[in-house]
């Protein structure tokens, strides 16, 4: 993206034709990007949480298992009840943790982006209007 808006080059034009221009361009390639990033901080925020559920589903397995007053070794049902309840756990953070940094990435990306976008704007503009000044 910044490779791309730094050899980017304007057609010459007055200013509202050269807004025109970049506002396309920030339309073609950061668009993209922005509407995607409310679905990962989505995915970031709900994968925890879905841990959270499996961790409370493996915690009532293993309370059932406590509450089992059948003749058999409860240890297996409240083994397997922490068990699962850990691998949920650490499935949701393993999914969150990534997404959060990714997150982070993009949202600083696109805001520099934009920036040396607004930036490039500027300059064109104004060496626009300093070649259109008559010199007196």
């Amino acid at each position: 993206m910044k490779s791309e808006l730094a050899d980017y080059h304007v057609v010459g034009g007055d200013k509202r034709q050269t807004s025109r221009q970049f506002a396309a361009f920030e339309l073609d390639r950061l668009a993209w990007v922005e509407r995607r990033i409310p679905f990962i901080g989505v995915l970031a925020g709900a994968a925890p949480l879905t841990g959270l559920l499996g961790t409370v589903s493996g915690m009532l397995v293993t309370f059932s298992g406590l509450a089992a007053s059948s003749a058999a070794t409860p240890i297996d049902k409240i083994s397997m009840g922490i068990s699962e309840a850990l691998i949920t756990t650490q499935a949701g953070l393993l999914l969150a943790i990534p997404a959060a940094f990714l997150l982070a990435m993009l949202r600083s990306q696109t805001e520099t982006a934009q920036t040396m976008l607004q930036q490039k704007l500027h300059e064109v503009i104004v060496a626009d209007h300093h070649f259109s000044t008559p010199t007196a």
